[in-house]
């Protein structure tokens, strides 16, 4: 039998057979080697292509010279006894974050055919690459490839071979710049000079999402507060100006500021779309029976853009106001779940609809507008104390007109870690850290300071404390 280099992988078996593009066969344990070679086809991976390989989509992307927008990436180095009205075409590379190509990590990838050599066009790889990975157009390492060869007349489309995948993985992968590159950073420059710098949505990778802010307070006397912002070089403005010019587009060099009311205002730019938007920026907001003050549980703020937290329900009814002892901003449901809308005077917020009574953790995007609730089925101390995994010992009890007060009876050490999730997650449902006086959505872990011993502890979710007891 004989054999190809490491570039040189797979050749496949022509059978036809018509099927799906999802239907999956494992790799060859051995995919250096030819196999059924005699069967009338053979391929190989292109040396732009070939395991290891160092691939720049902006090398290709040209409609000028022999690229044309394509990668070169698999050779037919035999095609015998192809049926007559068969042509190879309709073949697909999948394109993959690792070697597994579960559906979840793979994009498919269309291939053209120029004589006997297959090309996967730039833009839709790049499309794929973007898919799984982000717009960021930082190089990448780690992708995987395998092909599926197909043989089409007209409508029927056949698969030639056993079905068999070569796979390996490629070097480096630096996909095209961004239509509209992201900045690491941007700053709020104020009309007398001064300048913030503004918080970026992920710090880890500034283009997803694209977006940064700035929590700003406007005295009355002031408002509007101007503003433009700077960023990768670039000073921008709005586009447009007149009196309510709190959100719209940006310009580049634009002459025109940024209006912020008064009050506590936060200011989001998106950098990849260029627009801008202010909104009201609270340290807290509490989910209540409207006009139950104690019903009022705290949310509190993570960037002044979400604000999440317990909330505990006797009624079947839920809105969210900035302070329920001093009203002034109010949310309710709006025009499909899962959406809010503000409303302002004396107006009612409609109610959003609670499925039954109990604790919820309560997820809140009010730049966006958006909410979320999930029920919680348990709560649980998870630390080093049970090696970070549920543990019923460790689970509390809940107690209290609202579903307020949480009790568990466990044992405990000085300098132990934990933290509080529910539903046994550490996402779905929230947890909590932070201090035995203020504890918080997604906190650090706290560390036990009460003794050694087996202790009573109380979880309250409406004051954020924890207590305890020893027995």
């Amino acid at each position: 039998m004989k054999k190809y280099s490491i570039f040189m992988m797979a050749a496949l078996a022509m059978g036809f057979a018509a099927c799906s593009y999802d239907d999956y066969a494992p790799a060859q344990s051995n995919p250096q080697e030819a196999v059924m070679d005699a069967d009338g086809i053979a391929v190989a991976y292109s040396s732009v292509a070939g395991e290891g390989a160092k691939i720049s989509f902006v090398g290709f992307n040209s409609d000028i010279g022999p690229s044309k927008n394509r990668i070169p990436v698999l050779d037919i180095t035999k095609l015998e006894n192809l049926p007559s009205n068969f042509t190879v075409e309709n073949c697909i590379m999948e394109y993959s974050t690792d070697g597994q190509f579960a559906e979840a990590t793979t994009q498919q990838i269309v291939l053209t055919t120029d004589g006997m050599t297959l090309y996967a066009p730039v833009d839709a790889w790049n499309n794929a690459h973007i898919a799984l990975y982000t717009k960021n157009p930082r190089p990448t390492t780690g992708a995987w490839i395998r092909f599926i060869v197909n043989a089409v007349n007209g409508s029927s489309v056949v698969r030639l071979g056993a079905p068999y995948y070569a796979a390996h993985e490629l070097g480096t992968i630096t996909p095209l710049p961004a239509e509209r590159p992201v900045a690491d950073s941007y700053e709020v420059i104020f009309a007398d000079g001064t300048v913030k710098e503004m918080n970026p949505a992920n710090p880890a990778n500034v283009y997803d999402p694209p977006t940064f802010s700035l929590m700003v307070e406007v005295d009355p006397a002031e408002a509007p507060l101007k503003v433009k912002v700077r960023g990768g070089g670039k000073t921008y403005g709005a586009a447009n100006y007149d009196e309510e010019n709190t959100t719209g587009s940006l310009e580049e060099d634009g002459a025109e500021y940024i209006l912020i009311p008064a009050g506590p205002q936060l200011l989001e730019i998106n950098a990849e779309e260029l627009t801008f938007k202010t909104g009201i920026a609270l340290e807290q907001i509490y989910g209540w029976v409207r006009n139950n003050k104690g019903s009022a549980f705290p949310l509190y703020n993570e960037n002044y853009i979400k604000y999440r937290g317990f909330v505990g329900f006797r009624q079947l009814t839920l809105s969210f106001v900035n302070d329920p002892s001093s009203v002034k901003y109010e949310w309710g449901m709006g025009d499909e779940e899962g959406t809010l809308a503000a409303v302002t005077g004396t107006d009612a917020p409609v109610a959003i609809s609670i499925p039954a009574k109990g604790l919820y953790w309560v997820d809140v995007n009010l730049p966006s507008l958006t909410y979320k609730i999930v029920p919680v089925e348990s709560l649980e101390i998870c630390g080093e104390m049970n090696g970070w995994s549920s543990d019923p010992a460790y689970q509390f009890t809940g107690s209290g007109t609202y579903s307020e007060k949480w009790t568990v009876t466990c044992a405990m050490q000085n300098g132990q870690q934990f933290k509080i999730r529910a539903n046994g997650d550490w996402d779905a449902a929230g947890n909590v850290g932070g201090s035995f006086d203020a504890v918080r959505p997604y906190g650090d872990n706290m560390v036990w300071d009460g003794g050694d011993g087996v202790f009573e502890i109380t979880y309250n979710v409406k004051n954020a404390t924890i207590t305890w007891v020893q027995k």
